[in-house]
């Protein structure tokens, strides 16, 4: 979905519970809570769109105090992406019926409770310089700019009261696996200009394919066959 600042966007970064392959994990993340959100007819008790991008590969913050030790939070699996008309439809679908006993029950079954990242944002366009690396027809990358929720715990709904809080987030869309090293170079770049500005530590960058939930507005529901395909899986 296009940059829009208008809606209000849900982000949260997920890492899979115990015992429980990436295969596993992914499959159940796209298939059951795909079916269960398209699952009411009734459009204010969904989101107007949503993606879950599957995660390949990433790099995330180490711990400051220690020699090359990783965060607690350390390893994410997914990332679910929900755009809201505003704070009455965000609230009206969070605390629905079918949200509180059938949604967010499922939770159980595949998330790690403790670790989940959320980021609730307003989403803005950035100019971007194209190169080859990059697949943006109109030169623009999203800006997450996070926003404090009205009434609305974030760390309460989704779990992960000790993580670190997050207001930015940047999504870039690359052409192939191969741009990975690209923007890999051009994050260490942006690290090395922003020491005193940025918590490194508690930054990250992942790289994952996104396949779309639905489309309220295009009148798109959920299609298990939207599925991304994970070649080394």
């Amino acid at each position: 979905m296009s940059a829009n600042d208008n809606f209000i966007k849900q982000i949260v970064a997920v890492r899979r519970k115990p015992d429980m392959t990436r295969k596993e994990f992914l499959n159940h993340r796209f298939q059951v809570p795909g079916t269960i959100s398209d699952a009411p007819e009734d459009p204010d008790i969904k989101p107007e769109w949503s993606s879950l991008i599957h995660l390949f590969d990433g790099a995330l913050g180490g711990r400051p105090d220690a020699l090359n030790a990783n965060q607690p939070w350390v390893g994410r699996d997914d990332i679910t992406e929900l755009y809201f008309w505003d704070w009455a439809h965000l609230k009206n679908v969070f605390t629905s019926e079918h949200v509180k006993t059938h949604v967010r029950p499922d939770g159980l079954n595949f998330s790690d409770m403790e670790a989940p990242l959320p980021i609730m944002a307003r989403e803005k366009s950035l100019p971007l310089r194209t190169t080859r690396d990059l697949d943006d027809e109109n030169g623009q990358v999203p800006k997450e700019i996070g926003i404090q929720p009205k009434g609305m715990d974030l760390a309460a709904y989704f779990g992960g009261s000790s993580m670190p809080t997050y207001h930015l987030a940047y999504k870039i869309f690359l052409n192939d696996r191969a741009s990975v090293t690209a923007v890999r170079k051009a994050q260490k770049a942006f690290y090395e200009n922003t020491q005193d500005e940025l918590n490194q530590s508690e930054s990250f960058v992942v790289f994952g394919i996104e396949g779309l939930i639905m489309d309220i507005g295009a009148n798109t529901r959920f299609d298990p066959k939207r599925q991304p395909e994970m070649p080394d899986l």
